[in-house]
């Protein structure tokens, strides 16, 4: 299998307005959505850009309290502020992409999905190939 360049790209910038509380701290498990989310993409990608916007740096805080005995997981995290998101989700998609510019694949995530299984992750990089730009 040939090296492929993955990196993750997790959409949290959004107001969470039709769940009433914010999504990416929400409680799955007794964790919050992207502390459920962030070691399963990790397992398959060699960064992760987590895009923020509102509620920005409580987020960052969060995260970086939530991994700080691993400090070489949170060397692989990068934080992407999306000055926009009140426009909408692409906006932020628009400004993960162009920070991932030097990766081979990108695997994006929506901060509202922790519930994917381990297995989720792996099965899907085993998916690509190069006949395809997309799975």
């Amino acid at each position: 299998m040939l090296h492929r360049k993955i990196y993750g790209l997790i959409l949290s910038a959004g107001l969470s307005g039709r769940m009433k509380m914010f999504k990416p701290l929400a409680n799955y498990k007794g964790k919050t959505f992207i502390h459920n989310i962030i070691p399963k993409l990790i397992s398959v990608c060699e960064k992760i850009f987590i895009v923020t916007g509102f509620n920005s740096e409580k987020l960052k805080t969060e995260i970086n309290k939530i991994f700080s005995d691993n400090e070489e997981l949170l060397s692989k995290l990068i934080f992407v502020y999306n000055e926009n998101y009140e426009q909408g989700m692409f906006t932020s998609l628009q400004k993960g992409i162009s920070a991932t510019l030097d990766c081979d694949w990108i695997l994006y995530h929506f901060v509202d999905q922790p519930g994917l299984p381990d297995s989720f992750y792996k099965e899907f990089v085993e998916q690509i190939d190069n006949k395809h730009n997309w799975i």
